[in-house]
């Protein structure tokens, strides 16, 4: 009985299709954008259900997951229907039963077809020797145990934080798809922060200043975001966690400064995130933060700065640099490998 929330969808070319229960879900309420960002008239009039007197949250109920059992019974009746033949006989007979026992009437006769007995309940196939193997091998390995492994799924199914973790990562994907809010201040709460590894906290209005005033896309006509991986944190269920490997040829002006070079620009994965309120509203965006500073192409430098530093104009602090070993690391280094000598010599005596 809730009405929809309609959230304006990230560019097709900046969301990875994973195979997951969230991004199933997600399938379920977005539909993705052919465009490249969603325009500022459209973010704006599809924001509205998002500042709390529009149409109401998603509020959680049940798990997260249909069980095995279930998704075991689905595939064997999705199997059934299309094979039809004497499937179909059977919901026939299911069918013209009800009808009779609705209207008084006999049963169609048990010598008609559509009355036939239905067929024993399909058995799943057996596993093969390659998955019974593997099962075996996964088995063998040592597992976490107590407090090292959390059980997510039910940290988020008795959290007290109202909206269900669906449309979180759907909140999350609108104001992507809205130039992070940009676009739709109306998707930022008032006491939004922008905090990133080396610029910020940034206040609202000094984030729409900034990132409405740079526009990526005329250095990078094609850049793509691939945000995958949204997940929302079991520890802290008001925030939705995505990862970011953006990648694009810079083939325009960078900051109406550096000319076009034609080279491809490959990110290193970047962890990301978003925080709500209980109105659905963002509070805190956090972009840029490097996982692998091996991978890419921007020195392992992550943001608008490593953009920057893969098309060969880095900017002149270290924060834009790749990351050195600084004298007083190397000290400690260097230090620790004496200590460590000493310590060995001293266990031989």
């Amino acid at each position: 009985g809730r009405a929809a929330v309609d959230l304006p969808a990230p560019p097709s070319h900046s969301l990875l299709d994973l195979d997951s229960p969230h991004t199933t879900a997600m399938a379920l309420t977005t539909t993705v954008s052919p465009a490249r960002a969603a325009p500022r008239a459209l973010c704006r009039s599809t924001a509205a259900p998002l500042r709390g007197g529009g149409a109401p949250l998603l509020r959680r109920r049940g798990p997260l997951a249909c069980s095995r059992a279930q998704r075991r019974s689905l595939a064997l009746r999705c199997r059934g229907a299309a094979a039809g033949g004497d499937k179909s006989a059977s919901v026939a007979t299911t069918d013209g039963q009800a009808s009779a026992d609705a209207e008084g009437e006999e049963p169609p006769s048990a010598a008609t077809p559509a009355a036939a007995a239905p067929p024993a309940e399909e058995q799943e196939p057996a596993e093969d020797a390659e998955v019974a193997a593997m099962r075996a091998r996964i088995e063998a390995l040592p597992k976490l145990t107590g407090g090292d492994l959390l059980d997510e799924e039910e940290l988020l199914r008795n959290s007290a934080f109202p909206i269900a973790p669906e449309e979180l990562i759907a909140r999350t994907q609108a104001i992507l798809a809205c130039n992070n809010g940009a676009s739709a201040p109306e998707m930022l709460a008032e006491d939004f922060q922008f905090v990133g590894p080396v610029v910020g906290p940034l206040g609202k209005e000094a984030f729409l200043r900034a990132f409405s005033s740079f526009d990526v896309y005329d250095a990078f006509p094609d850049l793509q975001g691939r945000f995958h991986h949204f997940r929302v944190d079991p520890l802290e269920p008001s925030r939705c966690w995505y990862t970011s490997r953006a990648k694009g040829t810079h083939s325009g002006t960078l900051a109406n400064l550096i000319p076009a070079t034609g080279k491809l620009v490959d990110t290193p994965p970047q962890a990301c995130s978003m925080k709500f309120n209980e109105e659905g509203l963002c509070t805190q965006l956090t972009i840029g933060y490097v996982m692998d500073r091996n991978l890419g192409n921007t020195g392992g430098v992550g943001g608008v700065y490593g953009l920057f530093y893969a098309v060969g104009a880095g900017l002149p602090f270290p924060e834009a640099q790749p990351w050195q070993r600084s004298p007083q690391y190397e000290l400690f280094v260097q230090a620790g490998g004496v200590l460590g000598k000493l310590m060995e010599t001293f266990n031989r005596r």
